[in-house]
């Protein structure tokens, strides 16, 4: 077991070269040990850029949170008097700033907000994967991840790129690989061109 102190002496690992074009996560920030390498939530929304995460917020359907009574809770969580189109519009900077701060809370509420907007999108992709699921929901005790075989991300963004934002797509692919598969880089397209 490391305490504080023995961590701190474990080696940093390399920067990121300007040649290097893989996306920085978690890991790649002063503060962070060998131990720590798992990407955060926040780590997928700044790695997909700030343009990209306007888009996500701007794609929020304030009937969905109505419909999974969800309105109040985020509304707190967003620190805004009342959710609306406008107002998740002009507030895209400071939600921007609270992930740089890594407020993790918020990110998840965000990403709950975002994801249940885009339901039949969650659907369509768990069925292309096999995953058993109730309209986009996994059952408590079910293990998703055997469903997930090496390259199911570029599958499933081949398979969708078409039908869905690109934002919204590579997001969900990193949320599902944060959330179930610990991952601890950002899954980018082998040809991006939004995100």
């Amino acid at each position: 077991m490391h305490t504080n102190r023995e961590s701190r002496l474990v080696p940093q690992p390399p920067r990121l070269t300007p040649k290097d074009n893989r996306t920085p996560t978690s890991a790649d920030r002063p503060g962070r040990d060998i131990l720590t390498l798992s990407m955060q939530l926040s780590d997928v929304y700044l790695g997909m850029g700030q343009d990209a995460f306007e888009r996500l917020v701007r794609s929020v359907s304030i009937g969905r949170l109505k419909t999974f009574q969800m309105y109040e809770g985020f509304k707190v969580r967003a620190h805004l008097p009342k959710v609306n189109t406008e107002l998740l519009r002009k507030s895209v900077p400071k939600f921007w700033a609270r992930l740089e701060a890594r407020d993790e809370d918020f990110g998840r509420d965000l990403a709950q907000a975002i994801l249940v907007s885009h339901l039949e999108m969650i659907v369509a992709i768990l069925d292309f994967l096999g995953v058993p699921h109730e309209n986009g929901f996994f059952a408590k005790d079910m293990d998703p991840k055997p469903y997930l075989s090496e390259g199911w991300e570029e599958r499933v963004y081949q398979k969708f790129r078409e039908s869905f934002p690109e934002p919204l797509l590579v997001f969900y692919v990193n949320h599902l690989r944060w959330e179930l598969l610990g991952a601890t880089e950002l899954y980018r397209p082998a040809s991006p061109s939004a995100v």
